[in-house]
């Protein structure tokens, strides 16, 4: 359950950035608020990782979602990139808002099957 209510804060986190890049304009206010935002859920989903890993062993392990952990770190980076090669402030918010739905979408998905997965050998 600890793990549902983690990914769903990070959710909305990521919900919030949405929200507040929508309502930007200015291209500096908006390289901040990324930067600063995916800075923020970059380091929670690291310090989770670095915590299944204390627990399974380097190589993590399927029912703690390491994997989901590592593609959310790999995805907030790519956006951090994206944000710093790119000009053009509409692009950006559309790519990031269309992107990340679709990866919210994906992600509770596959959060979905790994706590069906736990739940059905008795691990919840």
């Amino acid at each position: 359950m600890e793990n549902l209510d983690f990914y769903k804060s990070i959710r909305n986190l990521i919900d919030e950035v949405i929200t507040k890049l929508m309502a930007l304009n200015d291209a500096s206010r908006l390289k901040k608020m990324v930067e600063r935002s995916l800075g923020q859920i970059s380091n929670q989903l690291s310090t989770k990782l670095s915590n299944c890993k204390a627990n399974c062993g380097p190589e993590g392990c399927d029912s703690c979602a390491a994997d989901i952990i590592y593609d959310s770190i790999a995805k907030m980076n790519d956006y951090a990139n994206f944000f710093g090669n790119s000009e053009d402030d509409e692009a950006k918010r559309d790519f990031l808002r269309e992107d990340m739905m679709k990866y919210i979408n994906d992600n509770n998905a596959e959060t979905r099957e790994i706590l069906i997965k736990k739940a059905i050998e008795g691990d919840i």
